[in-house]
């Protein structure tokens, strides 16, 4: 845990981190997109610092973007992740060179609608609404407001506490009232006012469902011709997010005492923190979308069995009968990482990280572990169908290193394994190598720093 002058260093490190970034993207923004754009909510602090993300709604994205690539350039930032949806994108930002810290998260905002079917406020209403703040544009109050009414109510059926009280303000505003109006009708409108004015929030609740139609039908008459251009454009994200996912999928392969699941663990703040919140993804060697074959049979699993030399090597023996059996059950598990993909494909492609402990590849080098007795050749060839992961690392120390570390193996085992894994991996063009041998917090900032360059290099071409 951090003491109290660690606190104040870090908080000092994240206002920089911040200031450095949004005093600059504010500037530019007004000056080169005036009234276009306001931020949402949650601005006391800024451009200094949040707690939360910063939620900034744009007219135009490309010229948000732009706008945004320049200021990065000019200031040492790197836009490592952007994650589209259907009514904007988030976008997570680091800058490289300094101590850990949060990202910058920004969500924009090109239209605030929950769906296509669902519009919560207009452009135009935005664009009529926006004040300054801090030398930046915001979202006047009420209209932000009703915006936190709405959203959650046709969503999920509640009101969040830490609006209640502003709404009860807000509802006897002309600009707020006159929203609601246009939003579900006359009636109904006055129906929420009262409720809110009476602080009778479950009844508000309880209301959700009309509402929800309400809205539905206002929209389709409306907003009737934007409503499939914004399912056309949802859809085409879709498909942008399966063909190029926003996350980013890596490995960690090593030999036996390298420090894999040590590493691993010593990242759960960067997985956690640097993606999407709840999108992280762990696996041992493979989804295990399908059972063991044994577990089918009912029986345990004795197709490999693993015991230990007096020497402490390991002494794997094979229980299958033919090399038949040996194919159909290296094809079972092939298919298990191909179809496997489902348990991660919409964490991935939606700004997730997804993290293997050894992969398909330490089948190759591992193949009596795993209980695989057929051509090396077959099992380099069915490599091609299983999923490419972003980013392979590969974890080494020296031998005599690893044979502290872990006495399973003797080092002239070690080396030969450390020379399988140099040789499969020769070929490879994604594979990061990364020196064990160091402290656990220069491997850990190594691996981190390969990440996001990687990310922020795929953003850019």
């Amino acid at each position: 845990m951090l003491n109290n002058a660690n606190r104040e260093r870090q908080s000092l490190i994240d206002n920089e981190i911040f200031s450095g970034l949004l005093i600059p993207l504010f500037s530019q923004l007004n000056q080169m997109m005036s009234n276009k754009y306001c931020v949402i909510g949650n601005y006391d602090d800024l451009p200094h610092y949040t707690t939360n993300d910063v939620d900034i709604w744009v007219s135009n994205e490309r010229e948000f973007l732009r706008i945004l690539k320049g200021v990065c350039r000019l200031s040492g930032y790197k836009i490592y992740l952007i994650n589209h949806g259907y009514n904007g994108f988030n976008i997570y930002i680091v800058k490289i060179g300094f101590e850990m810290h949060l990202p910058v998260h920004l969500d924009i905002m090109t239209d605030v609608y929950l769906t296509p079917f669902y519009r919560i406020i207009d452009a135009k209403i935005i664009r009529s609404n926006i004040k300054k703040y801090n030398n930046f544009n915001v979202l006047s109050k009420d209209v932000e407001l009703f915006g936190h009414l709405m959203y959650p109510l046709i969503n999920k059926g509640v009101v969040r506490d830490k609006y209640k009280s502003q709404l009860v303000d807000s509802s006897e505003n002309d600009t707020f009232k006159s929203l609601l109006k246009e939003s579900i009708g006359a009636r109904y409108s006055t129906s929420i006012i009262s409720l809110i004015s009476k602080r009778e929030w479950s009844k508000v609740s309880e209301m959700s469902t009309i509402i929800r139609r309400k809205l539905l039908l206002t929209t389709l008459v409306k907003d009737n011709y934007r409503v499939p251009m914004r399912v056309i454009r949802m859809l085409t994200r879709l498909l942008i997010r399966l063909k190029k996912p926003s996350g980013l999928f890596i490995v960690f392969l090593g030999v036996d005492g390298s420090g894999k699941t040590t590493t691993i663990k010593s990242l759960d703040s960067f997985f956690d923190n640097y993606f999407l919140p709840g999108k992280c993804k762990k696996f041992y060697w493979r989804p295990f979308l399908l059972p063991r074959i044994a577990k089918l049979f009912g029986k345990k699993d004795n197709l490999v069995s693993e015991q230990y030399n007096e020497d402490g090597t390991r002494d794997v023996k094979k229980n299958l009968p033919t090399s038949i059996l040996n194919i159909l059950k290296l094809f079972y598990y092939v298919t298990d990482f191909i179809i496997g993909r489902s348990k991660y494909q919409n964490q991935y492609s939606r700004g997730g990280s997804v993290v293997f402990d050894r992969y398909y590849y330490d089948n190759i080098i591992y193949s009596q572990r795993f209980g695989f007795y057929t051509s090396k050749t077959l099992m380099k060839l069915l490599s091609c169908f299983v999923p490419k992961p972003d980013l392979i690392f590969y974890l080494n120390s020296n031998s005599t290193v690893l044979y502290e570390r872990k006495r399973e193996l003797n080092i002239e085992q070690l080396v030969e394994q450390q020379n399988r894994y140099n040789t499969m991996l020769f070929n490879f063009n994604n594979v990061v190598y990364v020196d064990t041998s160091n402290s656990l917090s220069d491997t850990h900032d190594s691996i981190v720093k390969s990440c996001i360059l990687y990310m922020s290099d795929r953003i850019s071409d």
